[in-house]
């Protein structure tokens, strides 16, 4: 029962020109949009942090493909009131 769990699941070509970084629930569907995306000739990637603290930055550098030149950061935040206190912040 007991497989191995990667720090970081990279999800997409070896030549991805452009990667999305997500952790948690939302990689399922970042799945789906990257082979949409591939499927129309893009050369998008994913990667999935399975471990965050503590953060293992060479493995976090070695997970993304050489090519990449653009990165996208993707946070999915379910706090009922999150999107209060981020519109405060932006005041």
């Amino acid at each position: 029962m007991g497989g191995n769990i990667n720090l970081f699941d990279y999800y997409g070509p070896a030549d991805a020109e452009r990667v999305v970084i997500l952790m948690a629930s939302g990689a399922g569907a970042a799945e789906e949009a990257v082979d949409a995306l591939r499927k129309s000739g893009e050369k998008v990637g994913l990667l999935k942090v399975r471990l965050y603290r503590p953060f293992a930055a060479s493995a976090f550098l070695n997970a993304i493909p050489a090519s990449t030149k653009a990165i996208a950061v993707l946070d999915r935040t379910k706090e009922p009131a999150a999107w209060a206190s981020r519109s405060t912040r932006m005041c």
